[in-house]
């Protein structure tokens, strides 16, 4: 049994090692909105105007058919979100590209 647990500790000292080398890699950019500002192209794509701060350049944004939207814990069909403009949201982005992964009315 002793023999056991060392080789437990072992191996969760190595991944931990492991994870600890390893490259921290962002996904996704979130930005707190208070109000929602976004355009509906077609019911499946569009535009969300975001910035990083009060006084920051406005940030286009692209909603594509992948891009989820929830209300609370609810997701909701992307030809809703128009008329959800105005509340507070989060609005989380592609690390990579300016595409819209999902947005997050509280």
């Amino acid at each position: 049994m002793k023999h056991l647990i060392t080789c437990t500790v072992l191996v969760a000292a190595l991944l931990f090692l492991d994870s600890a080398n390893a490259e921290l890699r962002i996904l996704e950019r979130p930005y707190e909105v208070t109000q929602l500002r976004i355009i509906m192209r077609t019911p499946n794509t569009g535009e969300v105007l975001v910035n990083e701060c009060e006084t920051c350049e406005d940030v286009t944004l692209k909603i594509t058919p992948e891009t989820k939207f929830f209300k609370g814990d609810r997701e909701i069909p992307l030809a809703q979100a128009f008329r959800h403009r105005g509340q507070e949201a989060v609005v989380m982005r592609d690390a990579e590209s300016n595409d819209v992964v999902r947005i997050m009315i509280y």
